[in-house]
């Protein structure tokens, strides 16, 4: 037996590449490593369990799932470096939807604009979140569609699009911040031909104010969020109002049914704004907790905190992507 031929095989076959390997298991993809740094860190670096506890406490099976699948994907990327995790079969599925959907019912004319369904766009955001799962509305059980919408980051208009068609009778009022998005959010209303949104320059936080945001290509932050986030590519800096929803709210007598909100980590901000609202209204809530660890461990306790009876989902909204649009579902029934 020639040892020295089999020492060779054991070396080639340990350095094989793991891009090959990876073919073993029908269900293993890849998903683009994406997590943002407080919360890796968290997940990585801390005792998390107290906090794992508290958010899983009365979650469905799916929103548990949610979860502890993001802490093991996220702890076996730091060991293996190896964006390729091994998808359940309903994900698995759901994974091969998005790519035939993404490749085949988009239609993009370069330099013009895309167009998927009836929708059409100026750039090619047909993100999964908004009109694949639009923003698991479908998860909700007691929405009143006559009253209106809060959006709480418009951000290019996508999400009041495809959230006006479910209305009967309320309608959106959107939040943008940036005045590039702003416009960007105009236009796609205006041609996709939506007339019952009412779309507003300013941002929804917890003072009346106003402040510096600072964008990074189409990402935006309000000051003590971007200085944390050590941004070093900022292109733009603008001064922004801010009010707070409840102080909208009683100023133009609105009947809130639904809040959505993604705002790059200003989250709770905005909620410390809109606790008169939630506490007398009780409306449905959409709310992104990935942004950084506090918002994921932190915000489902702090609307619990309220006092509303509130009853939670957690559920994720891009299966490409690691740890990015995973939405908070808040109701009351």
């Amino acid at each position: 037996m020639d040892l020295k031929f089999f020492s060779k095989v054991k070396e080639i076959l340990n350095e094989k590449n793991m891009e090959d390997i990876k073919h073993s298991n029908p269900y293993e993809c890849y998903i683009e490593p994406v997590c943002f740094d407080s919360l890796r860190e968290a997940i990585i670096n801390e005792d998390i369990s107290d906090r794992y506890q508290c958010l899983i406490k009365g979650l469905d099976s799916e929103s548990i799932r949610v979860v502890s699948r993001l802490i093991n994907r996220v702890r076996q990327y730091q060991e293996t470096q190896r964006p390729y995790f091994i998808l359940s079969k309903e994900e698995y599925d759901l994974y091969n939807q998005i790519e035939y959907w993404q490749k085949n019912e988009v239609v993009k004319f370069e330099g013009k604009y895309h167009c998927y369904d009836k929708y059409t766009i100026q750039w090619n955001s047909f993100y999964e979140n908004v009109f694949y799962h639009k923003h698991h509305v479908g998860e909700l059980k007691n929405w009143d569609k006559t009253k209106d919408v809060i959006d709480v980051g418009a951000y290019t208009g996508e999400s009041s699009l495809v959230l006006s068609e479910f209305l009967q009778g309320g309608k959106i009022y959107a939040f943008e911040a940036v005045k590039k998005l702003y416009d960007m959010a105009d236009y796609t209303l205006r041609v996709n031909n939506v007339n019952n949104v009412n779309l507003i320059n300013m941002a929804l936080g917890n003072k009346v104010k106003e402040e510096k945001i600072y964008s990074c290509g189409m990402k935006s932050f309000i000051n003590e969020i971007s200085e944390q986030k050590n941004y070093k590519t900022i292109d733009n800096v603008e001064i922004i109002k801010c009010t707070t929803l409840d102080r909208f709210v009683e100023e133009n007598n609105i009947s809130v049914g639904l809040i959505k909100c993604d705002i790059e980590g200003a989250e709770q901000l905005f909620l410390e704004g809109a606790i008169n609202t939630i506490k007398e209204q009780k409306p449905a809530i959409i709310i992104s907790i990935y942004h950084n660890a506090d918002d994921f461990f932190g915000i489902k306790p702090l609307i619990e905190s309220f006092g509303c009876g509130y009853k939670f989902k957690i559920r994720k909204g891009d299966i490409k992507n690691l740890g990015h649009e995973i939405d908070l579902i808040a109701e009351v029934y």
